[in-house]
């Protein structure tokens, strides 16, 4: 019977670790902060190695999001996102039609000096599928588990699986920077190729031209000297 309680107690805490295994094969991009300046503007750039949806979040206070406003733009400099003024709690799923860097701009006005309690931002830049991923266990994990993850996240087993998505998400983004390399090689490859029999081609050309001269021109020596 005292094997069976202990089993019965250790349960929640296996489920626990197990959500938050599959939590951790669920590759999620960290959060950074940072502080702004007031009357400054301070940007920031991504890169993005394959096309896709991207979700970008940020966060800030309250007192904060009126004095400022915020700008993404793709590798090719167009602007894909604008709020001003910026808002406490944004997140936006954008499409990233071109691999490269994007910028993401917060400008504060001058005014933020005297009206705002907290000069700290929250930024995110994650792929959509990835987030929605993230989120759908994490909300599994806390309907399901009756420990909370704030209880374990001093543990060690907490920190090797947090190192174990940090591992995942670079792994993950290595094979699709790869893949979208593999692409292009294969498309300049099949270019080279055609362009390739655009110069035999050409080559072949000129050669019967020149033999077609050359047969001419020794006809007419032959007839002048009589040969023929």
């Amino acid at each position: 019977m005292q094997r069976v309680s202990s089993f019965a107690a250790r349960r929640p805490v296996l489920l626990a670790v197990v959500l938050l295994l599959l939590l951790a094969v669920s590759p999620a991009a960290e959060a950074f902060r940072f502080t702004v300046t007031p009357g400054k503007t301070k940007c920031f750039t991504s890169d993005i190695a394959a096309t896709g949806r991207y979700e970008f979040r940020y966060q800030m206070a309250r007192s904060l999001s009126p004095f400022v406003s915020v700008s993404i733009t793709s590798p090719g400099g167009r602007v894909l996102l604008e709020h001003e003024p910026a808002k406490e709690r944004a997140r936006e799923v954008l499409q990233i039609k071109r691999t490269g860097n994007i910028g993401i701009c917060f400008n504060v006005a001058a005014k933020a000096a005297s009206g705002a309690v907290s000069l700290n931002v929250t930024l995110n830049v994650e792929d959509a599928e990835d987030a929605e991923r993230t989120r759908t266990t994490k909300a599994s994990y806390s309907r399901t588990s009756p420990v909370s993850i704030g209880a374990v996240k001093g543990s060690g087993a907490y920190r090797q699986m947090k190192y174990i998505t940090k591992a995942l998400t670079g792994i993950r983004r290595t094979y699709t920077a790869l893949s979208d390399d593999d692409n292009g090689m294969r498309y300049s490859i099949v270019e080279a190729e055609s362009n390739t029999w655009i110069v035999t081609y050409i080559f072949v050309t000129i050669a019967i031209i020149t033999n077609v001269v050359n047969f001419v021109r020794l006809r007419r020596v032959m007839k002048r000297y009589k040969l023929i």
